[in-house]
């Protein structure tokens, strides 16, 4: 028999699918009638699974496009999870970029009396925008069928300690800046990589060469070896890791372990390349059934790391901002108390300016009153009867104009007479309402009603 474990493998450009091809819940079929799948009849369906089958994208007579090599059943998702081959990366644009990235099993049933069916084989498996199931969506990655290749000679080191090397220990430069040749030569000290070229160097796995002298480190296989038992790699990238490694354990004089005698590494088929692309001969094993997400759980794991620590990024973003609206509330009840102080002050001086007002105004109110008086009096003296009855009804300035008009015409029109009794005019009482006027700002000036 070939010995496929010094091969080393020249990728092609295929892509790893998987998903569910068939949930648990109502269901409508090609002939619109509904009907529940349930665990029962998705169990009877599975039983007839034992060849891979045809993947295509989109219902009817449309080519096919990768198979569908392994099923199984999840009993927590009540689901028929599958892993398949979709030959050509080309086809991930159609499928991610639009929107057909789901299933819709084309199924050949079998029907009781009543035409709901008790039993089905699937034929295909379409890939849909709108599927006739919830939860069939599909995901995928580029596939790796073999361990990076040494692109140098390489020596021993038996005794040597070991320590995960970083992208820092082959180059100091950024994986971005480096090129074909380089990529390869760092590619070469690993025994997996998620995608040949990687796409950066968090993409390879299981170091086992020193990056300085390229020498396989025994300390660094045996480690390779033991997180390969529980590694979250699919059954066939375990399989290329573990042939990759056991070339190491003889050139150390090593006993090989049996990991794939466990019921969880069995060998479930070979990949058989041809030039119009990849096809999957019957597996030598049954199919091995898995939960669905069971495989590339590292990749899971970095991608929650990567969405954990952008959170955490926007959180701290978001208290910086909190922080800032805080200070500036603060800032703003800073002058707000600052204008209620300066208001009570301004509130206190209009308080003391509408006193001064008022008394001026009981003031001014006197001296009119007096004049009044003096008007009155000279009327008297010039014989008018009762004169401070006169116009008593008026405003006390209408009043003295009205009393003045009235002195005045009797003057005008009786020049020759000589009062008998000599007119007493009180002198005009002088305030100081000028003068407060006058230093009051200007402001505060409309309080003051003009009077004489």
């Amino acid at each position: 028999m070939f010995n496929f474990g010094d091969v080393v493998w020249i990728d092609s450009t295929n892509l790893k699918v998987q998903g569910a091809a068939i949930t648990k819940g109502i269901c409508r079929s090609a002939e619109g009638k509904e009907f529940d799948f349930t665990n029962e009849l998705m169990t009877k369906i599975l039983s007839h699974f034992d060849s891979a089958v045809p993947i295509k994208i989109g219902h009817g007579d449309t080519p096919e496009v990768g198979r569908a090599f392994k099923m199984g059943y999840d009993s927590t998702s009540k689901s028929l999870p599958f892993v398949g081959h979709i030959y050509g990366d080309d086809k991930r644009d159609e499928i991610e970029s639009h929107g057909k990235n789901k299933i819709s099993p084309e199924i050949d049933f079998t029907f009781d009396a009543t035409g709901l069916p008790i039993d089905g084989v699937i034929t295909a498996l379409a890939l849909v925008p709108i599927p006739a199931m919830e939860g069939t969506q599909v995901s995928c990655m580029p596939m790796t069928f073999s361990a990076p290749s040494h692109p140098w000679d390489y020596g021993k080191d038996a005794t040597g300690s070991w320590d995960k090397p970083s992208l820092g220990d082959f180059t100091s430069k950024n994986w971005g800046e480096l090129d074909e040749k380089e990529k390869s030569n760092i590619a070469g000290h690993f025994a997996y990589s998620a995608e040949l070229p990687a796409t950066s160097f968090g993409d390879f796995k299981f170091p086992h060469h020193n990056p300085k002298s390229h020498a396989v480190v025994w300390a660094a296989v045996a480690n390779a070896m033991a997180r390969l038992k529980q590694s979250s790699l699919d059954s066939s990238d375990r399989k290329t890791v573990y042939n990759h490694l056991v070339k190491h354990y003889k050139e150390f004089d090593k006993p090989v372990p049996a990991m794939f005698e466990s019921d969880h590494m069995k060998q479930e088929g070979i990949m058989v390349f041809y030039p119009k692309g990849t096809e999957v001969v019957e597996p030598i094993t049954p199919p091995v059934v898995e939960p669905t997400g069971s495989a590339n759980f590292e990749a899971e794991i970095s991608k929650y790391k990567e969405m954990s620590a952008r959170f955490e990024a926007e959180a701290v973003a978001a208290k910086a901002e909190v922080a800032s609206a805080h200070a500036d509330v603060a800032g703003l009840k800073a002058v707000a108390d600052a204008k209620t102080a300066e208001n009570a002050t301004l509130a206190a001086q209009i308080n003391d300016y509408k006193s001064k007002v008022d008394a001026l105004t009981a003031e001014n109110s006197g001296f009119i009153q007096e004049k009044t008086d003096v008007v009155v009096a000279e009327l008297k003296t010039l014989g008018f009867k009762a004169p401070e009855t006169i116009a008593a009804d008026l405003p006390a300035k209408q009043r003295i104009e009205v009393l003045k008009q009235m002195k005045s015409n009797f003057v005008v029109n009786a020049p020759g007479e000589t009062p008998t009794t000599p007119v007493v005019v009180p002198p005009a009482k002088k305030t100081g309402k000028a003068a407060v006027i006058e230093s009051m700002p200007e402001e505060l000036r409309k309080y003051i009603k003009s009077g004489e």
